[in-house]
């Protein structure tokens, strides 16, 4: 990493910080559309999406995986995923208008380095739970996002040490 110049990570910051935009953006979309389905409506779209596959090869590892969560989709599952998401939407969408904020607030890089740890943590909890390799992705995309911060967040402090 020592041998990226200041624009590209730059560059490599800004597409990191876009990625956490459309995250935050699809986690509060997906929460409104929660609201919604209840888990019967969503049983049942799962199984009209699944069904053709099923069909053609009842043994589809995703199709029966979706059958399966959906299965499981209760109203406390439904219920906190709506928090969930939209707590982590807002906080992310946030995030990323303060590192995008022309104001340079320092203080907003730790706490998005902070947070977007958090989730990834949670993300690699996560899949101890249900093996998904997505999270491990998501969690592999998150970290390197948190070095471009990091590395971003040290080329301001430099600025502002030698404009003060």
């Amino acid at each position: 990493m020592e041998n990226l110049s200041q624009s590209n990570v730059r560059r490599l910051f800004n597409l990191g910080i876009i990625i956490k935009g459309i995250d935050g953006t699809l986690e509060l979309i997906g929460a409104v559309l929660l609201l919604f389905f209840d888990p019967e409506k969503i049983r049942r779209l799962i199984f009209l999406f699944t069904q053709q596959e099923l069909i053609q090869d009842p043994k589809d590892v995703v199709a029966n995986f979706l059958i399966k969560l959906g299965g499981e989709f209760t109203a406390n599952i439904r219920n906190f995923a709506i928090v969930f998401l939209l707590v982590a939407g807002l906080i992310k969408l946030v995030l990323v208008f303060e590192l995008k904020s022309k104001r340079r607030r320092l203080w907003v890089y730790p706490a998005a380095i902070t947070v977007f740890g958090l989730f990834a943590l949670y993300q690699v909890y996560e899949y101890t739970l249900n093996h998904s390799p997505v999270l491990i992705f998501l969690s592999i995309l998150d970290l390197l996002i948190i070095v471009f911060i990091c590395l971003n967040y040290r080329y301001l402090k430099h600025e502002q040490l030698y404009q003060a």
